[in-house]
């Protein structure tokens, strides 16, 4: 459903020039329109605000002001939580972990001189409308038991001058 109560309006200033003048400037009468062809093309990235979508145009309404373009994106409001959906980027969907969007696990590291790494793919859950990704350690080696020090989450041989 649409939500036409509290949208936020975003206006974006585009200026022309013309040999180092601003189109429309006192001493620069181009008679040039700012808006056309319509530079209106960049809009905000579509979002979510307490569960509620905000899907903006492609194109945006241009208004010339002073020989400048003004732009405006007027977004499309949707309730997910009115449908009973969650809200993920922009859109609304039924369920955020399908598919699932945890794959990107965190970088294998070292606790210590543990070398840790992590499973690819990790457990998609939605806590307090947001999903949160965890991922499972996939292997954790003692690295001073191969004489190795742990670095960037891998054993590698001591590099110590002193300590061989």
């Amino acid at each position: 459903m649409n939500q036409m109560a509290s949208k936020p309006l975003f206006v974006i200033v585009v200026v022309l020039a013309s040999s180092g003048q601003l189109l429309g400037s006192a001493g620069c009468a181009t008679g040039k329109d700012p808006c056309a062809p319509n530079p209106c093309v960049n809009p905000p990235a579509d979002s979510c605000a307490a569960g509620v979508a905000q899907i903006y145009p492609a194109t945006g309404q241009c208004l010339a002001n002073a020989g400048e373009a003004e732009c405006t994106y007027e977004p499309a409001t949707v309730d997910c939580a009115e449908i009973g959906q969650f809200c993920l980027e922009g859109q609304c969907l039924a369920d955020p972990c399908d598919p699932n969007p945890c794959v990107a696990a965190p970088a294998d590291g070292c606790a210590g001189n543990m070398a840790i790494s992590y499973a690819e793919v990790g457990d998609c859950e939605i806590a307090d409308g947001n999903v949160e990704c965890t991922y499972a350690e996939e292997s954790r080696t003692d690295c001073e038991l191969s004489g190795e020090i742990c670095e960037q989450g891998a054993c590698v041989a001591s590099v110590e001058p002193c300590n061989p």
